[in-house]
């Protein structure tokens, strides 16, 4: 499968907590191309964003897919630093360890649960601003169907809140 984003790095470092200086671009088109598929497939359904990518992939974007592009990318970033906050630490056997460069430091796992869940609720909050774009819009994306329901949710990943 082609790997086709609809954001670059800069734009989920500057839109969330990531650090400007921090220099992980291969993990991080991974961890949006990731985000895309389990997150912003389901929103926009199957078929409009297939669409939304071969227009992306053929250089045909218009006004009205540069507009849903350009307000999906919060919740696309929310959702890409979700999966690189989970993918970021490493399991030892000190326990949950965050790195930088070849330093590991022991973080608690409810420190950690409270990061993840921080940045799944902020994209979870994006989420809800992307659809309400999308339903205000329907007749710019014909594509579009309300098939959402299968979207993860916070619950699937803490089943305490």
């Amino acid at each position: 499968m082609e790997m086709i984003i609809l954001i670059g790095e800069d734009q989920v470092k500057s839109i969330t907590p990531v650090s400007a200086n921090i220099t992980i671009t291969s993990p991080l088109l991974q961890y949006i191309f990731e985000a895309q598929e389990a997150y912003i497939r389901p929103i926009l359904c199957d078929e409009l964003y297939e669409d939304l990518l071969l227009n992306v992939k053929n250089s045909t974007v218009s006004a009205d897919y540069q507009l849903l592009i350009d307000n999906l990318r919060p919740t696309l970033a929310w959702y890409t630093f979700f999966i690189l906050v989970q993918g970021y630490a490493k399991h030892r056997e000190a326990g949950t360890m965050t790195f930088n460069g070849s330093n590991f430091n022991v973080v608690d796992s409810k420190t950690n649960d409270t990061l993840k869940y921080n940045a799944f609720n902020s994209a979870e909050r994006n989420a809800v601003i992307l659809k309400r774009y999308i339903e205000r819009n329907r007749t710019k994306y014909p594509l579009y169907c309300s098939c959402s329901e299968g979207a993860p949710s916070i619950r699937d990943y803490f089943m305490y809140v």
